[in-house]
């Protein structure tokens, strides 16, 4: 849930988190599935629900899902928010590096504490010969007109 600026955990105002955090009204949340579908089931009129996964194993793929709310707007009424990210393995060498992934670049016409789901996501395809162990996805997102920037990180096991 999202609304003035902060998340919340029922009705109590959830603390920062390493997956979710809020800063000067952004409010950004890092989750990990193996749906693909969702990002386009977001659309939909009823939106998904999230099947959020903390473990993977040999041949799947996890998608990165950002959720935000409180993006900056321009006096035109748009908004520049993107992310870097990368995926480290369990020994904490770098699988792959994402820059500049679109979050929301353009017209905003999202009301200022409606949840939305960023344009871009990061990937990670675990093979048989992928290491077993904690796999960490680490982003940063971007507020181009807030100037605001808040770092993310979320884990998933291969087991």
């Amino acid at each position: 849930m999202a609304s003035p600026g902060v998340w919340y955990d029922g009705n109590k105002v959830a603390p920062d988190r390493p997956h979710q955090k809020a800063k000067d009204g952004l409010g950004v949340q890092l989750q990990l599935t193996k749906n693909a579908a969702f990002f386009s089931d977001w659309a939909l009129p009823q939106p998904p629900s999230l099947q959020i996964v903390r473990t993977a194993q040999a041949g799947d793929r996890v998608y990165s899902v950002l959720l935000f709310f409180g993006a900056g707007k321009n006096p035109k009424g748009e908004s520049n928010v993107t992310f870097s990210g990368r995926v480290l393995d369990p020994q904490g060498k770098l699988l792959q590096t994402f820059d500049d992934v679109r979050v929301l670049q353009g017209p905003n016409r999202a009301g200022e504490y409606n949840l939305c789901l960023s344009e871009g996501y990061m990937t990670a395809q675990f093979s048989a010969e992928s290491r077993k162990g904690i796999y960490t996805f680490e982003l940063t997102v971007t507020d181009h007109v807030k100037m605001v920037s808040i770092p993310l990180v979320q884990t998933i096991e291969l087991k």
